[in-house]
């Protein structure tokens, strides 16, 4: 009897075959496929699935490929796993990282924003006064904004 591989892996396998992992993250699950019968497993079943899904009937019949037992009640077992008001856990490494340089780019350009209108207001009608931060400063506030994100997130 096999065991079935966790969900985070199931996702990787697919990100794997789908070429959306980073080229180092790449690397580290192909050395796991090659060190993990289960996962080699599950990667040979996927692929298998994939070719028979791409080839027309006439060729899957021809080389004997066949749909998984229980890949229908497999696909509707996960569909009902899934949040219903459509909100998608990221506990993936790669997305958190771009969640979190999205997260700092839209403060950029809102704190940009404001700005400009501020200025385009005539708030700052005193040409003399400027507004200035060094980047250590920047840097500062950046990262108790990345705290802050972080301890909501961990929070919910």
């Amino acid at each position: 009897m096999t065991r079935s591989i966790s969900q985070h892996d199931e996702r990787l396998v697919h990100r794997f075959l789908d070429g959306e992992l980073l080229a180092d993250a790449a690397s580290a699950f192909a050395r796991r496929l090659q060190a993990e019968p289960q996962l080699r497993e599950r990667h040979r079943q996927l692929v298998s699935l994939r070719t028979a899904f791409a080839a027309d009937r006439r060729q899957t019949d021809r080389v004997g490929m066949v749909v998984p037992a229980g890949f229908a009640a497999g696909v509707l077992a996960a569909a009902r796993q899934l949040p219903a008001d459509g909100r998608w856990r990221r506990d993936i490494a790669d997305d958190q990282v771009m969640l979190r340089w999205c997260r700092r780019i839209l403060v950029a350009a809102a704190v940009l924003l404001c700005a400009a209108l501020a200025w385009h207001s005539g708030l700052f009608a005193n040409r003399e006064a400027a507004l200035q931060a060094s980047p250590a400063e920047m840097e500062r506030a950046m990262e108790q904004l990345d705290q802050a994100i972080r301890d909501r997130a961990v929070g919910k």
